[in-house]
């Protein structure tokens, strides 16, 4: 275990955990991409009840790993410290009045960058995955059902009302079967150079790995969104962004260090600081390590999506740094079988559509 000071990231079998909570670190416009197709497959209604429900297993482990502070006024604090280190920009607390407490924002940044990205902000603001945070966190911190109220001000600024009243139904605060993981696989001598670097950036809200803006995305918010992309069938989408995640590692480390033998692994020790699991590779083989099967069968996921999502992105990976387009035969759900063919590897066409418009792509060139 390598632990990163000025992130609070511990590194841990090529899974990342922040404040005990493990994440996933997309750049923030792979991830607000994935919430835009998810828009376009719903409903206003659906869709912002999608993006506040999805978080309520995260917060159960939240609630466990605050248990021991002595108020809900210290659980709360030590709750918004959590949730502003996602990358989103700040949440803060304002005041109280009677049962009603008050929240204020300050940089948020997922409608914006819809905004940058589109041109125009989204019908739903996706502030609302926060919101589901803090909407979950009080639900599961005084068991009942809460009222809230979410007002944006020009997309800039926001201010949040929670109301915990006395009359409000009960909720039976659920159980999840959560374990942080012991280490099994050493982890990289590269990642180790990382927790002592100045690669990232993390003040006001905001992460910067190598100058991009990204996230420290809960692991099972993500999993129940992937499953909800699967039901929406979304898997072609997805998989076109897992190639532009990996692109951008690609890209980045050729501006970097140019085009040498080591690319993939210095690829692949990116993919264990953003937590997509411990890489070894022999002759024809490729191994992959990570928990999210286990995951999904702590919660009843089904986390295949996200499972695929990982995959391509090691495979992406691959086939560019060899420069052969490669097909994996899966052994198991850690090994795959690397069948090489002659000609060079191209990005899908909906991959190159998305990625003209995608501002860290524009910095690689």
């Amino acid at each position: 275990m390598v632990f990163h000071p000025k992130l609070n990231v511990n590194f841990v079998n090529g899974l990342t955990f922040f404040k005990n909570l493990q994440v996933y670190c997309p750049l923030i416009e792979i991830f607000v991409y994935i919430l835009y197709f998810l828009g376009k497959r719903s409903n206003k209604e659906e869709f912002q009840k999608y993006l506040i429900q999805i978080s309520y297993s995260d917060c159960l482990i939240i609630y466990k790993n605050l248990s021991k502070s002595k108020s809900n006024s210290q659980k709360i604090h030590d709750f918004l410290e959590i949730i502003n280190g996602f990358g989103m920009g700040e949440i803060k607390f304002d005041y109280r009045k009677n049962s009603k407490y008050y929240f204020k924002s300050q940089n948020l940044k997922m409608s914006l960058t819809y905004k940058k990205l589109f041109n125009k902000y989204p019908e739903v603001v996706l502030e609302y995955f926060l919101l589901g945070f803090l909407k979950n966190f009080f639900e599961i911190l005084f068991e009942k059902e809460i009222k809230f109220k979410l007002t944006s001000y020009g997309f800039i600024y926001y201010s949040i009302e929670i109301d915990v009243k006395e009359n409000l139904k009960k909720k039976k605060v659920e159980k999840l079967n959560y374990k942080f993981p012991k280490e099994k696989h050493p982890t990289s001598s590269q990642v180790k150079k990382f927790c002592v670097g100045d690669s990232v950036m993390f003040k006001n809200g905001e992460i910067k790995f190598w100058g991009a803006y990204s996230l420290n995305l809960p692991i099972y918010s993500l999993l129940h969104l992937f499953k909800i992309l699967s039901e929406k069938q979304l898997k072609e989408e997805i998989l076109a962004l897992a190639q532009i995640q990996a692109y951008n590692s690609l890209e980045s480390q050729k501006k970097l260090f140019g085009f040498k033998k080591d690319l993939f692994y210095n690829c692949m020790w990116k993919g264990e600081i953003i937590g997509m699991g411990k890489v070894n590779q022999t002759l024809n083989y490729l191994y992959l390590f990570n928990n999210f099967k286990f995951l999904g069968q702590t919660s009843n996921l089904n986390v295949e999506l996200f499972c695929r999502y990982i995959e391509e992105i090691l495979f992406v990976t691959y086939s560019f740094t060899n420069q052969k387009n490669c097909t994996f035969l899966k052994i198991n759900d850690n090994k795959f079988k690397i069948i090489s063919q002659k000609n060079k590897p191209e990005l899908s066409k909906k991959a190159k559509k998305i990625l003209t418009n995608l501002s860290f792509a524009k910095t690689l060139n």
